[in-house]
């Protein structure tokens, strides 16, 4: 993601007054001075700056652990595989239904993936699909919110992810 400044942000697909196609027009830099902008509102700028999201669930007894240490190496599957296993919002679902089923209790916490570094890896996983693992310890300051995972009738309810 390239981060931006300006409000102001050129549209490829705006209307052209040339009739060619746009993606055939070469404009000069002073072309570009008279073409129309498309500006985004305040919400759109914060979901274009928004960094991706990527989740870990854990036991309440596990979070209340991580609290007190500030960080935590997963729980026991993490630590025998040797890395934190994350999921993205996609992925969510299949992951709570396949490894956390029935289970009450759970907490959500939101992480932002860029900020982990080259210490978050994307391998694949479940029918090839790549899947953030961080070889690290997940710590307090990765996330950026938590909450209760509620049971539903049909299942874990997890409320809107980002």
């Amino acid at each position: 993601m390239i981060p931006f400044n300006s409000v102001d942000l050129v549209c490829a697909d705006w209307p052209s007054s040339d009739s060619r196609s746009n993606a055939a027009v070469s404009r000069s830099p002073t072309q570009n001075q008279n073409r129309p902008h498309r500006v985004l509102d305040a919400s759109a700028r914060d979901k274009a700056n928004a960094p991706m999201l990527i989740y870990k669930i854990l036991l309440a007894d596990e979070w209340a652990t991580m609290q007190g240490a500030g960080k935590t190496e997963g729980a026991p599957v993490d630590v025998a595989d040797g890395f934190v296993h994350l999921s993205t919002a996609e992925q969510l679902p299949e992951t709570l239904s396949r490894h956390f089923a029935g289970v009450d209790g759970l907490v959500l916490l939101a992480c932002d993936a860029a900020a982990m570094g080259d210490d978050l890896q994307w391998e694949p996983s479940r029918g090839g699909d790549l899947f953030p693992h961080l070889y690290r310890p997940l710590l307090i300051a990765d996330i950026r919110w938590t909450r209760l995972i509620q049971m539903g009738s049909e299942g874990h309810v997890t409320g809107r992810l980002e």
